[in-house]
């Protein structure tokens, strides 16, 4: 009595460049109940749009890349759509900004916002809705992965070395540690994206590396240590709040020192060394993600809100 079948949308850049988050979200949906499909917003005008979308009749729409560039016919049928089907646009914002690329009111055509940092409440502000705090998520897996020998040993990283602003510091640090540390850089011409690698590097490499960015945004964390956590990797990663307030330190992931490439090392050789030690961590990790941050819980705290009921909790201290 009282079911009602879900029908979702997601909506973004799905051939070239299929990010986590738009795969997580479908990944999510499915494993919620919902019935779900991708459906492709760069380079398509909005007629085949919109005649994809109607055909779902969706009572969610999950979607980024909007506001940049600004796909003002996307959003007009946005209100079509709300109008229509009563459809639940939900907005997601994954970069670490403190101001929007769109900072403007959206409320004509969403309905929730789906932040990646603690200034949610912020956001919420300058878009006249109401936002969360949506971490990144890990992809479902039912256990740690068999060993791969093409990503065996090392201390592996995965993602963009450009010396930007945002990614700079991330670049030196690396080239910093190479002399010191059996560093494994991924992609590769052989490899190219490893995004749905993730299960491989992560049981294979004897360690994946992150490293805090967005250090002015209170508890914005990129998509690393969901994602290599919740597939079993022993992660490393710089000590900070935007780390702690989610995963335990020793427990689910290894800290070390910010900008230090000895502490890293000699946290580095402590856990390899001692394969117990370091798989217990693994295994810690990755029951934790799956059990709190993975892409059907995402999903859940979606429907709960837009049903009423309690968010799921995310900060580690709620759980």
């Amino acid at each position: 009595m009282g079911y009602k079948q879900k029908r979702v949308v997601v909506l973004g850049r799905v051939d070239a460049y299929y990010s986590h988050f738009l795969y997580g979200a479908l990944e999510g949906s499915i494993l919620n109940g919902a019935w779900a499909k991708n459906v492709q917003l760069v380079g398509r005008n909005i007629k085949d749009i919109k005649e994809e979308i109607d055909f779902m009749k969706p009572h969610y729409l999950i979607c980024h890349m909007v506001f940049g560039p600004l796909r003002q016919d996307v959003l007009h049928y946005f209100t079509e759509l709300r109008n229509k089907y009563g459809t639940k646009i939900c907005y997601h914002m994954g970069d670490a900004r403190t101001i929007p690329r769109y900072p403007h009111d959206i409320s004509r055509f969403v309905d929730l916002g789906l932040v990646n940092h603690g200034e949610h409440e912020n956001f919420s502000y300058i878009w006249n809705i109401p936002c969360i705090h949506w971490p990144y998520m890990a992809f479902n897996q039912q256990d740690i992965a068999d060993v791969d020998p093409r990503f065996e040993g090392g201390l592996a990283f995965t993602g963009d070395l450009l010396a930007s602003k945002h990614h700079g510091p991330r670049r030196n640090f690396i080239n910093s540690i190479k002399n010191i540390l059996p560093i494994k850089l991924y992609p590769t011409p052989e490899t190219g994206n490893t995004r749905f690698l993730t299960s491989e590097i992560s049981s294979s490499a004897d360690g994946v590396l992150g490293m805090q960015m967005g250090m002015n945004i209170n508890l914005y964390q990129d998509v690393r240590p969901f994602q290599y956590c919740g597939a079993g990797a022993l992660y490393f990663h710089d000590q900070c709040e935007a780390m702690d307030i989610f995963f335990e330190p020793y427990v689910h992931y290894i800290p070390y020192k910010r900008d230090n490439p000895r502490d890293l090392k000699e946290k580095f050789d402590e856990y390899t060394n001692n394969k117990e030690k370091g798989y217990k961590i693994r295994r810690e990790g990755f029951e934790f993600c799956q059990r709190y941050h993975s892409s059907k819980q995402r999903m859940e705290s979606i429907f709960n809100y837009f049903e009423g009921k309690d968010l799921l909790p995310i900060y580690k201290d709620e759980l």
